[in-house]
C-alpha cells in the first residue's frame, strides 16, 4: 500500500512541488544500532529465495519489482534530485552497515574460536600440573626404554575399571554448553542455573514377551521391580540439543498460548498435544514431552544434596512426566512412585540400546568345573528336577550368553554415571567382551567364583529360590519362563509376492458383521493380526471415546503405537493415540523400483527388504511418534484427518 502510494505521488507531481513521501528509502535504511538488523529491502531479498515461503513468492517478488519502479521514476523526476540524492546515500549506507554486521559477526566467531582454544588449553595445563609426577615417570621411562620399545610393558584397556575399590579416576573436566534458545554459554556445574535436554517419554512394548499383560490397577501398582518378560516399559529419548531451563520454561508457555489460539481458531489436531505438555524441539523440531537436567558425573558423597533448586525442579518436572506416562496416572510430585518410575525408563531405555550378540569363547577347565558345582547345587535343592548335565561346556557358554547383556546393560549405566571411559576392545563388534565387561565392571571373569567366595549366604540364597512356588511350577512344566538372552522382537515376515497378501486379505470376514468381507482388511506388522479398519461394523469404545480397530489394536498391542498395512491400498499406517498419524511409503515395488500406493497400475509387487528394514528400524528405536510429527509438520491436511476412526 505504501509503495502504491509513492508511486501515485509521483505520478501526479509537478515541477513546483517536490514529493516528500519517501517510503522505498524507509525500507532500504538498516536498523539502528545496537541491533543494527538488516533493511527490510534487504530481508525481501533474502526471503524470495527461502523454499518454505512458496505462497509468499509472488507477492515477494511484486514488492521488489514494484520498489525497482519507483526507484527509476525517481531517477528521472526532475521534481526530486535531493530525494534521489538521499535514496543513494542511503543506499550506500546499507551497504556499509551490511558489510560491517558481518565483519562484526566474524569478529565475535574468531573471539569465540580463540576462547575455546584457550579453555582447551588451560585444562590441558591444569591436568599436566595435576599429574606431574605421573608425566615425569612417563619422560624417564620413555628416555630409559627407548632402545627397547618393542619388550616395554603397555598398559592394558582393561585397567580401566567403573566402579569399585579400584575404580579409574578420571581427571575433572569442565564442561561448557550453548543455549540453543538465547545463545548464551554456561558451564555445568551443580550449583548452577539448570541446562536441560528436550526429551520424549513414551509407554513402549518394542522388547515386550507378554503383549496380553496389562497394569490393571495404575493407582495401587507397584513398579519397584521391572518384570522379566517386558511386557509394557517406558522409554525415554532425545534429540541432545540443550536449553536453560528458563529459556525452555518461556519457549513452552509461548508454544501453549499459541496452541491456545490456535485450536480457537481452526480447531483442528496439531503434531503435538499440547495439553499433555508436549512440544517441539526449537531447534531441530523433534516431538518432546518433558525435559532431562544436564548433570555432571558425580566426583564424591555429598552429605546433602548438593543441586541448585533449578536443577531440582527440573528432575521434578523430569521425574512426574516419566511417572504420568509409564502409568497413565494424573501427575503427582508427592508420589513415593516418581523416583522409581524414573529409574524404571532408565533401566528400559538402556535394555533397548543394548544389542543380544553371542561370546563365542570356550571356557577354561576351571570355569567348566565351577559351573558344574554349581548346577549339582541346584540339582540337590530342586529336589533332582534339573536334568543331569554331563559337560559343563554347553552349560558355561549358555551362561555367558545368557548373562552378556546385562553385563552390557551395567557397564552402560555405570559408563555415563561414573564417567569412565570405556575399553576400546569393548566397542569392536564381532570379538569376545566378556573378559573385559567382567575388569571394567569390577567381576572376577570367572563369575561362579562368586558363589564359591561367599558359598554359605549364596547356598541359603540358592535354597529359598529352588523352593519359591513360580519355580517349581516352571520344573513341573506348568508355566513358562523367560530365557537369556532374550531374542530380540521384530516385525512380522511378509511375503515377498504381495499377491500372496491380496489373496490372504480377500479371504478374511469382518467379525463383527456375521460373514461379510472387509472392505478395509489391515494387516498389524507387529502382531500380526488382521483387522477391520475404517468401519462403523468394529468401533469399539476406547476410554469413552468409540475408536476404530486400528486405533483400539495400538492400545493393546503397542501400548498406543501402532504400525499397519492397508492391503487393498498398499499403504503403510503409523498410528500414536487417537489424534497422531500418518500414510508411510509400503516396502513392496514394481519392477521399475516404485511404490504403487492404491494399486492404481495394477504391476507386479515385491517385497523391497531395504525399505521394510527401514520401517523395523523406527519400529526398534521408537522412532514411529516422531516420524508421525515429522510428516504432520510438513503436509498440513494430515491433521485434519480423523485417525482415531481407523
Amino acid at each position: 500500500m505504501a509503495l502504491q502510494e509513492e508511486k501515485q505521488h509521483l505520478e501526479n507531481v509537478t515541477e513546483e512541488h517536490v514529493v516528500t513521501f519517501a517510503f522505498t528509502q524507509k525500507i532500504s535504511k538498516p536498523g539502528e544500532a545496537p541491533k543494527n538488523s538488516p533493511s527490510i529491502l534487504a530481508m525481501l531479498e533474502t526471503l524470495q529465495n527461502a523454499p518454505y515461503l512458496e505462497i509468499h513468492k509472488d507477492m515477494i517478488r511484486w514488492i521488489l519489482k514494484t520498489f525497482n519502479a519507483i526507484k527509476k521514476m525517481r531517477e528521472s523526476s526532475p521534481a526530486s534530485p535531493m530525494a534521489e540524492t538521499e535514496g543513494t546515500i542511503m543506499e550506500e549506507s546499507s551497504r556499509d552497515k551490511d558489510k560491517a554486521e558481518r565483519k562484526r559477526k566474524a569478529e565475535i566467531a574468531r573471539l569465540r574460536r580463540e576462547k575455546i582454544m584457550a579453555q582447551m588449553s588451560e585444562m590441558q595445563r591444569h591436568f599436566i600440573d595435576e599429574n606431574k609426577e605421573l608425566f615425569q615417570q612417563t619422560l624417564e621411562l620413555d628416555a630409559s626404554t627407548s632402545a627397547v620399545l618393542d619388550n616395554s610393558p603397555v598398559v592394558s584397556d582393561m585397567t580401566l575399571t567403573a566402579l569399585g575399590p579400584t575404580q579409574t579416576q578420571v581427571p575433572e573436566q569442565r564442561q561448557f554448553v550453548t543455549c540453543i534458545l538465547c545463545q548464551e554459554e554456561q558451564e555445568v556445574k551443580v550449583e548452577s542455573r539448570a541446562m536441560v535436554l528436550a526429551a520424549f517419554v513414551q509407554r513402549s512394548t518394542v522388547l515386550s514377551k507378554n503383549r496380553s499383560k496389562f497394569i490393571q490397577d495404575p493407582e495401587k501398582y507397584d513398579p519397584l521391580f521391572m518384570h522379566p518378560d517386558l511386557s509394557c516399559g517406558t522409554h525415554t529419548s532425545s534429540c541432545g540439543h540443550i536449553m536453560h531451563a528458563h529459556c525452555w520454561q518461556r519457549y513452552f508457555d509461548s508454544v501453549q498460548a499459541k496452541e491456545q489460539r490456535r485450536q480457537q481458531r481452526l480447531r483442528l489436531h496439531t503434531s503435538y498435544d499440547v495439553e499433555n505438555g508436549e512440544f517441539l524441539c526449537p531447534l531441530c523440531e523433534c516431538l518432546s514431552n518433558t525435559v532431562i537436567p544436564l548433570l555432571l558425573p558425580p566426583r564424591n558423597i555429598f552429605n546433602k544434596n548438593p543441586y541448585s533448586e533449578s536443577i531440582k525442579e527440573m528432575l521434578t518436572t523430569f521425574g512426574t512426566a516419566t511417572y504420568k506416562v509409564g502409568l497413565k496416572v494424573h501427575p503427582n510430585e508427592e508420589d513415593p512412585r516418581v523416583p522409581i518410575m524414573c529409574w524404571g525408563s532408565c533401566a528400559y531405555t538402556i535394555q533397548s540400546i543394548e544389542e543380544n550378540g553371542m561370546d563365542q569363547e570356550n571356557p577354561t577347565c576351571e570355569e567348566e568345573s565351577a559351573v558344574l558345582a554349581l548346577y549339582k547345587t541346584l540339582h540337590q535343592y530342586t529336589g533332582s528336577a534339573l536334568k543331569e548335565i554331563p559337560s559343563g561346556w554347553h552349560l558355561w557358554r549358555s551362561v555367558r550368553a545368557g548373562i552378556m547383556p546385562f553385563l552390557k546393560c551395567s557397564a552402560l549405566f555405570f559408563h555415563y554415571l561414573n564417567g569412565v571411559p570405556s575399553p576400546p576392545d569393548i566397542q569392536v563388534p564381532g570379538t569376545s567382551h566378556f573378559e573385559h565387561l567382567c575388569n571394567y565392571l569390577s567381576l572376577p571373569s570367572n563369575l561362579i567364583c562368586l558363589f564359591q567366595e561367599n558359598s554359605e549366604i549364596m547356598n541359603s540364597l540358592i535354597e529359598s529360590w529352588c523352593h519359591n512356588s513360580e519355580v517349581k511350577r516352571y520344573l513341573e512344566g506348568e508355566r513358562d519362563a523367560i530365557r537369556y538372552p532374550r531374542e530380540s522382537n521384530k516385525l512380522i515376515n511378509l511375503p515377498e509376492d504381495y499377491s500372496s497378501l491380496i489373496n490372504q486379505a480377500s479371504n478374511f470376514s469382518c467379525p463383527k458383521s456375521g460373514g461379510d468381507k472387509s472392505r478395509a482388511p489391515t494387516l498389524c506388522l507387529v502382531c500380526g493380526s488382521l483387522l477391520c479398519s475404517q468401519s462403523y461394523c468394529c468401533q469399539t469404545e476406547l476410554e469413552g471415546e468409540d475408536v476404530g480397530a486400528c486405533t483400539a489394536h495400538t492400545y493393546s498391542c503397542g501400548s498406543g503405537v501402532g504400525i499397519f498395512l492397508r492391503v487393498r491400498e498398499c499403504q503403510v499406517l503409523f498410528l500414536a493415540g487417537k489424534t497422531k498419524g500418518c500414510f508411510y511409503s509400503p516396502p513392496y515395488l514394481d519392477d521399475y523400483g516404485e511404490t504403487d500406493q492404491g494399486l492404481r497400475r495394477g504391476n507386479p509387487l515385491h517385497l523391497c527388504n531395504e525399505r521394510f528394514k527401514k520401517i523395523q528400524k523406527l519400529w526398534h528405536q521408537h522412532s514411529v511418534t516422531e516420524e508421525i510429527g515429522r510428516a504432520q509438520e510438513a503436509n498440513q491436511t494430515l491433521a485434519g484427518i480423523d485417525w482415531q476412526h481407523l
